[in-house]
């Protein structure tokens, strides 16, 4: 019974599992092609495509949200990506934003030789070099996130927020910066109408001082919003670098140069300089006379100076009326011939004017004495100073000799 018992239980088992295993396996196919089903339904449902290439962009959005017809990108509902260029060496292209479109976004390095907004639009920047040649708008644009955009030419206001950076290399009609946002000014930017900083940054550090960008009006500070200007290195007032019939400052605004505060925007544009830099006068040897803290782009006032026994003092190394930076500034000195050497070592003032100088000695013997004669070389005087030594010399031996 055993045996036989034991070899049905065998015969049975295969026959009752592997059904079971099938339908397992079956069920796992099953669900996974509906959840993939369901995947496709709702990307359908959605309309989100894959980006793919339009014209020179790289582009993404809702199915039917944009077209490309002309060689020109028109956007027409909420939710497109301009990711990129197809080509780093693709030319710029044109795209136009429908008036209803409230929001489109850009990624890095898009070019836009032309975009037209036929009504207001937020544009969403994401990542770096972005340019836009020329901005046609119906009404003020706003322009955020977290990216830098170069603007050559707008006809309308820009609003600069989030953490954006906008740069204008050329004509605006106006611009507005908000907190976090910076907007940066070109040397050959112009803005017809207004700057108005609520916070941010206002760059200025790219304009050539003396060559003040024009601007109608400049308005900035917020006591609820943090606001600085940034401005080049040596400028000591925002009448060098922007030319404006307006101002309105509303608090005390920082000032920085190379990421330095070096002080306050005053309500008059100039600024009012609070950084410092260290100027140490040495003396003889390096002896350290004094250190002076010094206003940036002030004058330090130098010590006075007893020059040791035996030496002169001429001046200074270099000069300390503009002071930029921490100096070390020594004091010169030259050493006073003593009077031996005056007499042998030293010519006259009459022998250091001469082209050529030349000592010697010349030996005359008399009777009872010898007389040693300097011939000096200078200017072709020789001839006189040796007749005369010679003169002097005969008329000695003829009165020894009487």
């Amino acid at each position: 019974m055993f045996p036989h018992d034991y070899i049905n239980r065998l015969e049975a088992t295969p026959r009752q599992s592997v059904p079971r295993s099938l339908q397992h396996i079956s069920e796992a196919i099953l669900t996974c092609a509906l959840v993939f089903i369901a995947f496709l339904i709702a990307s359908g449902a959605s309309g989100r495509a894959y980006a793919e290439v339009v014209g020179p962009f790289e582009v993404e959005g809702p199915a039917n949200s944009y077209t490309y017809a002309d060689s020109t990108l028109t956007i027409a509902e909420d939710g497109v990506v301009i990711k990129g260029m197809t080509d780093a060496a693709a030319p710029a292209g044109t795209v136009v934003v429908n008036e209803n479109v409230r929001e489109v976004g850009i990624g890095s390095y898009v070019r836009i030789q032309s975009l037209t907004v036929k009504r207001s639009t937020t544009f969403i920047v994401d990542g770096p070099g972005n340019e836009i040649i020329q901005l046609t708008t119906a009404r003020a644009d706003a322009i955020g996130g977290d990216g830098k955009i170069t603007l050559e030419t707008g006809n309308s206001a820009v609003d600069v927020f989030n953490s954006a950076t906008v740069r204008v290399d050329g004509t605006i009609e106006s611009a507005f910066v908000w907190q976090k946002a910076t907007l940066v000014l070109g040397p050959d930017a112009r803005v017809d109408g207004m700057i108005t900083a609520f916070g941010g940054v206002l760059d200025l550090s790219q304009v050539t001082m003396g060559k003040p960008i024009p601007v109608q009006g400049v308005s900035v500070g917020n006591p609820n919003e943090t606001l600085a200007v940034a401005a080049p290195f040596g400028a000591t007032d925002l009448h060098q670098l922007l030319n404006y019939q307006k101002l309105i400052v509303n608090d005390a605004m920082p000032v920085y140069k190379n990421g330095e505060q070096i002080g306050t925007l005053n309500p008059d544009g100039s600024f009012n300089i609070t950084a410092t830099r260290n100027v140490s006068f040495m003396g003889l040897n390096g002896v350290l006379l004094t250190t002076e803290t010094v206003r940036l782009f002030g004058a330090a006032h130098a010590p006075d100076v007893t020059a040791p026994d035996g030496y002169r003092f001429l001046g200074w190394s270099k000069p300390f009326d503009y002071v930029t930076e921490d100096m070390m500034i020594s004091a010169l000195f030259e050493k006073v011939p003593t009077a031996a050497s005056g007499s042998e070592g030293s010519p006259s003032n009459t022998e250091r004017h001469a082209a050529k100088i030349i000592r010697t000695s010349r030996t005359l013997a008399s009777t009872d004495d010898t007389l040693t004669v300097p011939i000096v070389v200078s200017s072709g005087a020789a001839t006189i100073s040796l007749f005369t030594a010679l003169t002097a010399a005969f008329i000695r031996r003829r009165n020894v000799a009487a």
